[in-house]
């Protein structure tokens, strides 16, 4: 009798005053029908007691307590590394507002099988109603490859097509992408780091795909809250930043192209522009985005050298 093979997945949850959300998508992992994959629910400092309330719920192998808050990039970061360490053959990194149909990890697994060549993948991520496409994932993912239906339907996707991108709240890779480009790049903290290591994953030779197989569901619970200056800030700087850091372009044409994006931001000429068209980014934020880049312009350059040679931040 011949011996099935499982890979190893390690599931990261990445948990920040979220327990509501966090203790909901545990219960999600709990029903997945695959038989070798492990859980790592990832504290990063929460102010709120969740990780305290976590640690008593879950059992030490599969709870990780961060000292201090690192950030979206560096909390995922750090389960990566365990992951890569008990060699996993599959890293599947999930948002605590993300709800997995148990199948999801076998039908994920035969695209990988399907093609070496794929690094990363997602499926359709789905509104609570389970019937509607998420509208970010629609317009960040799918409407950029060229399908732009706000449905699932028999006929609306093919079962799997290849983008340009994908996003993190359910985000699946292989150790091999891992092994050769890395994890995500800390400089963003949260915000644009999920597109900045696909697009490495892609500059280094593999692909990017989505599969209609097991759509998930992305709960948005926190979407509807006032975003703090810090977060807007964020939003700027990690926008900013990937266009910068692009594996594809030279800094001798990226570096005048943002000088000259700030100054339109400045003076009030990118209303039509993302995070612009989205968000009341105010002069303030924009100030704080562009002293961010003068204080750390060697560090981006630093880390986009290390990135294109290979291995970066894990």
């Amino acid at each position: 009798m011949t011996e099935v093979h499982n890979p190893l997945v390690y599931v990261l949850i990445l948990n920040y005053c979220s327990l509501n959300d966090t203790i909901g998508c545990i219960e999600s992992v709990r029903c997945l029908d695959y038989p070798n994959f492990r859980l790592l629910v990832i504290d990063n400092a929460s102010t709120d007691g969740s990780g305290i309330e976590l640690a008593k719920k879950l059992p030490d192998s599969e709870f990780l307590q961060l000292p201090i808050n690192i950030g979206y990039a560096g909390g995922n970061n750090e389960g990566i590394r365990i992951a890569l360490d008990k060699l996993a053959d599959y890293v599947f990194i999930i948002n605590p507002d993300v709800r997995l149909p148990p199948d999801c990890l076998r039908n994920y697994l035969s695209v990988f099988d399907s093609d070496n060549s794929i690094g990363a993948l997602n499926s359709i991520q789905l509104t609570p109603d389970g019937r509607s496409i998420d509208p970010s994932f629609l317009s960040g993912v799918l409407g950029p490859a060229g399908y732009p239906t706000l449905c699932v339907g028999q006929n609306d996707y093919p079962n799997l097509f290849e983008t340009k991108t994908l996003f993190g709240a359910a985000l699946i890779i292989s150790s091999r992408a891992l092994r050769k480009v890395g994890g995500f790049d800390p400089l963003y903290f949260a915000y644009g780091e999920e597109i900045d290591l696909c697009r490495r994953i892609m500059f280094h030779g593999l692909r990017l795909m989505v599969t209609t197989r097991s759509p998930v569901i992305h709960l948005r619970t926190n979407y509807s809250k006032p975003l703090s200056s810090f977060i807007l800030f964020l939003k700027l700087k990690g926008y900013y930043l990937s266009q910068l850091k692009s594996p594809f372009q030279p800094l001798s044409i990226s570096a005048p192209n943002l000088v000259r994006t700030f100054w339109a931001a400045f003076f009030g000429r990118a209303n039509g522009e993302y995070p612009f068209n989205s968000y009341p980014i105010s002069r303030a934020v924009i100030i704080r985005a562009a002293w961010w880049f003068i204080l750390h312009a060697y560090r981006v350059w630093l880390h986009r050298r290390i990135e294109m040679a290979g291995r970066a931040h894990v």
